[in-house]
């Protein structure tokens, strides 16, 4: 049976958020001590502690389960299955909260942005790292600048200044099997995005009809109606399993190279230009055929004793007296080939 104070928080909705007060009608609310305060689950379960309810008031209980609702129709609790939760937990409910905050819910204690910034902190209150324009970002981007800030030592904590979450995530694990219903769990997960993004778009008309339509969520119509994806995720993921070459090996864009008019970066190169390169034990000039940009998850910064540097990628094949050697594998007493000009 629900609570009565969650009862009182939908009406209040109701009348004030026309578009949240859809979304909530729903949610399958559950009561159970087994949780100490709340959690959702990707099926649209929110499970909720009577005695954790008991202690808000109806303020934060409204911005509660707006909160939980929204990482139903944002995915989180699909998009989060293969990354580091704890993170990924943080990214989901920076990028919520900075949502309600902008809409004027009241929120409990916890990740609470401010102007749209969050900054994350070490025990001593020091700042380590800032994350800014939450309102423009979606919780994968926030979660990629987390784990591009945090330090290795830092692995147990990202410095949240004693900071936590108010609920808990349940995540599915995706796998390809029957439930207790008999069904395919990806195929009911896909009946379930299939149904969030019908809720989503009904909220959304509903609440545009009554010019009530809340902050931001123009910005979030395309991203979850339209499933806008980047082209280059696909043109990586093409290049890395499609073609028969290694093509994962890459060059700092600033990287100059040598042409036949000179040393020019490698950002401003075209297709159909000739360069200095390596074949049969010969220096040659080799025509581009093509060319793409790539994502280096960490950088390499490799210099010579005569102060030349190369920042390439730890998979870019550097050519030394034992051969072709990935940056990540060489040592101090590798000699590297260089080329200065043609003859």
């Amino acid at each position: 049976m629900e609570h009565l104070e969650i009862t009182r928080a939908k009406v209040h909705l109701q009348k004030e958020n026309p578009f949240f007060s859809y979304l909530i009608m729903n949610l399958n609310i559950i009561k159970t001590e087994d949780i100490p305060s709340c959690a959702v689950d990707n099926k649209g379960n929110l499970y909720y502690n009577p005695k954790w309810v008991k202690e808000m008031d109806i303020a934060e209980l409204k911005g509660v389960l707006a909160h939980e609702v929204m990482h139903l129709v944002l995915e989180h609790l699909e998009r989060g299955r293969n990354k580091e939760h704890e993170i990924y937990n943080i990214a989901t409910d920076l990028v919520i909260n900075c949502i309600l905050i902008n809409n004027s819910f009241k929120l409990p204690k916890g990740l609470i942005p401010y102007n749209n910034s969050f900054e994350f902190k070490d025990e001593k209150g020091m700042v380590l790292f800032e994350i800014e324009d939450l309102d423009k970002k979606s919780a994968d981007e926030v979660y990629n600048e987390i784990i591009k800030h945090q330090k290795k030592k830092e692995k147990d904590s990202i410095g949240t200044n004693g900071k936590s979450r108010f609920d808990e995530h349940k995540y599915g694990n995706g796998k390809k099997k029957a439930n207790g219903n008999g069904k395919d769990e990806r195929k009911e997960q896909a009946e379930l995005k299939k149904k969030w993004k019908k809720v989503f778009g009904e909220a959304s008309v509903y609440a545009k009809q009554q010019g009530k339509l809340p902050v931001g969520i123009d910005r979030l119509i395309d991203i979850v109606l339209n499933e806008k994806i980047s082209w280059k995720s696909l043109l990586y993921k093409y290049i890395t399993n499609e073609l028969p070459f290694d093509y994962t090996y890459c060059l700092d864009e600033n990287t100059k190279i040598k042409t036949p008019r000179g040393e020019c970066k490698i950002k401003n190169l075209k297709q159909g230009r000739y360069v200095l390169g390596y074949k049969n034990n010969k220096i040659v000039y080799s025509k581009i055929k093509s060319k793409f940009t790539s994502q280096i998850k960490e950088k390499y910064i490799i210099e010579t004793i005569k102060g030349n540097k190369i920042v390439c990628s730890g998979t870019h094949r550097i050519l030394t007296k034992r051969g072709y050697v990935r940056a990540s594998e060489l040592n101090k007493k590798d000699i590297i080939f260089g080329v200065e000009k043609l003859k």
